[in-house]
């Protein structure tokens, strides 16, 4: 997929991230209809449909995401995704950009590249893990509120759960379509 035409991942990302919305909103309701006890069970449901979407939607770009820079990009992808302030999601793409410049620009691979890549994988796993529970721990959190009550839990669950999953899937597509133009010589770094 990756030298293929854009259009047509384009087209398998739009069917990946409309299907997830769906399911997030269907597992929202179901799970919002028993108040705050479905609220345990929806949060870990929406988080790895997230992470499963991100994943998804670069397969259709071409990236597997099944190597240690692979799994920090999805990482910070999500966090720059589930970001609740401005600062938060700027530190986020600009780690995004640091992996994903390396990822564009992987060589044959040095002492120095390999010291550098340590570095940042500890740099990335620290910003990532520590940041991304908190911020998706307040901003589910934020969200899902009135899930809590029974009789509204449903069309509140359905419609954050929705939102969220839209907001990630949005954030994977645009990440995944600069990687894919930037190695297709599409533009520059």
């Amino acid at each position: 997929m990756r030298t293929k035409d854009l259009k047509l991942s384009d087209k398998l990302a739009n069917e990946v991230h409309n299907w997830a919305i769906g399911v997030a909103s269907a597992e929202g309701a179901g799970s919002g209809i028993w108040g705050i006890s479905g609220l345990m069970l929806d949060i870990p449901f929406i988080i790895t449909l997230a992470l499963r979407t991100i994943h998804k939607i670069g397969i259709c770009y071409g990236y597997k995401s099944n190597d240690e820079k692979g799994r920090q990009f999805v990482l910070t992808l999500l966090s720059a995704a589930g970001a609740n302030t401005v600062r938060e999601r700027v530190d986020a793409l600009a780690m995004l950009r640091v992996i994903d410049i390396m990822i564009a620009k992987q060589t044959l691979k040095t002492i120095t590249e390999k010291a550098v890549e340590r570095q940042l994988a500890k740099e990335t796993v620290l910003l990532s893990v520590t940041n991304l529970g908190r911020q998706l721990g307040i901003n589910i959190t934020q969200r899902k509120i009135l899930q809590a009550i029974p009789a509204i839990g449903a069309v509140v669950g359905a419609s954050v759960n929705g939102w969220f999953i839209n907001d990630v899937g949005w954030a994977a597509r645009r990440a995944f379509q600069e990687r894919w133009l930037i190695e297709n010589n599409m533009i520059e770094v």
